[in-house]
């Protein structure tokens, strides 16, 4: 088991090794690991300490009141307030036995009436009920919309229940859809209680018909109309829909779905959408490009130096590049590399009676980039000058090449890097609120 945990732990340390050796190219590997372990175990050490910090606080400054009162009262809650929750720690103390040392919970039920109390509050109720109870409504004797039917009394420890009929729904709404302005008139039962005390009432109200708009009188009368028409012909193959309504002109027009309105908002959204991502995405490939070709000049530049070395012109040079490349290719052993596919592109040019210099400079141009723009220029002085200066100028050019490759593998390990730091201190954030929070919030100073 032993060997096991430390087969692993050398497992991981490797590991790490390697992802800090790739991410600082050209730093010690060691010294790196040493540095990630040190921040590493600070960080742990600082919440050791926070933590410890905080319990001893918390042994210091009591997290609250104690709701024990001389060791064994209890304050309940108030009138009309919700049961409370209570989780006690009890020691039971037995001459003989073993002494008992549990937890349990208790729900501390609120404080209720006595009878005086409950009967010196009832009339106050029905006073508050028989106010509250009309909300938009002028009386009780002049009911027409829905009525406010509280289940407590505010500020007391008083239920109500309703007794209710075919008018008046549990929710205060009423049914008086079908009422005239006689209305009718109906009784609602109150019972007011408290712990085992009730008390009962009646109210007396008067149910009318909802007061309507002109525009709402008008529709309820063209839809009887319509559903009475529907009836009457329902033995026909078409029904006829009224063309007059309390003396006014109706016409009709079949509704149509906008279901087209709507593909065609998405669509338009669509497209715009994966028009940004289009664009998007070929930013992020001429980056890949851009990046792609850097990687790769170092190596370029010295592989042409070895043969103009050796002894080949520029141009036999740059076509045994392209040559080795296109094989590579069509063997499948590597995938496309955009310098040597610009490089492809110029010995064609050069196939084609397109003179050297010409040749070279484009392919700067078609790359862009300020090493490569270098470069051509080097090979087309080379037509000018000749070969011997070209190479004592590519040799500079390939130290310089593999520098700028070790900055470039740098930038992207500190971009890595970098990357992790977000959702690292995201984490010791919530870390810190989780201990910090509940502590102090229960701190007692």
């Amino acid at each position: 088991m032993a060997d096991h945990v430390f087969n692993k732990n050398q497992e991981r340390e490797s590991q790490r090794k390697e992802l800090l050796k790739a991410l600082y190219v050209n730093r010690n590997a060691k010294t790196e690991n040493r540095i990630f372990m040190c921040n590493k175990i600070g960080i742990l050490l600082w919440l050791m300490v926070i933590t410890n910090v905080l319990c001893l606080l918390l042994g210091v400054f009591p997290s609250g009141e104690s709701i024990i009162k001389n060791g064994k009262y209890i304050e309940r809650p108030g009138y009309g307030q919700n049961a409370e929750s209570i989780d006690l720690h009890v020691i039971v103390n037995e001459e003989k036995e073993d002494t008992i040392d549990e937890s349990i919970g208790l729900a501390l039920q609120p404080r209720i009436y006595t009878k005086q109390e409950f009967d010196e509050r009832v009339p106050m109720a029905k006073k508050y009920i028989k106010k509250n109870i009309l909300k938009n409504n002028q009386s009780l004797h002049n009911i027409r919309s829905s009525l406010n039917l509280m289940s407590r009394i505010p500020g007391t420890a008083l239920q109500v229940k309703w007794e209710l009929n075919s008018y008046v729904n549990t929710d205060g709404t009423l049914n008086n859809q079908k009422l005239d302005e006689k209305g009718k008139e109906v009784e609602v039962g109150v019972t007011l209680s408290s712990g085992s005390y009730e008390s009962e009432f009646k109210l007396a109200l008067k149910i009318l018909p909802a007061v309507k708009s002109n525009k709402e009188k008008l529709l309820e009368d063209l839809q009887e109309k319509l559903v009475e028409n529907d009836r009457n012909t329902n033995t026909k193959t078409y029904t006829e829909l009224p063309n007059k309504i309390n003396g006014k002109t109706v016409s009709y027009i079949e509704e149509k779905s906008d279901l087209a309105i709507t593909i065609m908002c998405y669509g338009v959204f669509l497209i715009i959408i994966l028009s940004i991502g289009i664009e998007h995405r070929l930013q992020e490939q001429m980056k890949k490009r851009e990046l792609q070709l850097l990687l790769d000049y170092p190596e370029l530049v010295n592989r042409f130096l070895l043969l103009t070395n050796a002894g080949m012109t520029v141009k036999r040079a740059w076509g045994k590049l392209v040559s080795e490349y296109q094989d590579h290719c069509r063997e499948g052993k590597g995938e496309m590399r955009y310098a040597y596919e610009e490089m492809i592109v110029t010995w064609y040019e050069l196939q084609n009676g397109t003179s050297e210099i010409k040749a070279y400079e484009s392919f700067g141009r078609r790359i862009s980039l300020a090493p490569y723009l270098k470069f051509s220029s080097m090979l087309a002085q080379n037509v000018k000058k000749g070969l011997q200066e070209m190479n004592q100028k590519l040799e500079s050019e390939a130290i310089n090449a593999f520098e700028n490759r070790k900055e470039v593998a740098k930038r992207l390990g500190e971009q890595a890097s970098t990357k992790m730091l977000l959702p690292m201190g995201i984490m010791l954030v919530l870390v810190l609120v989780i201990i910090l929070v509940p502590a102090i919030l229960s701190f007692n100073f």
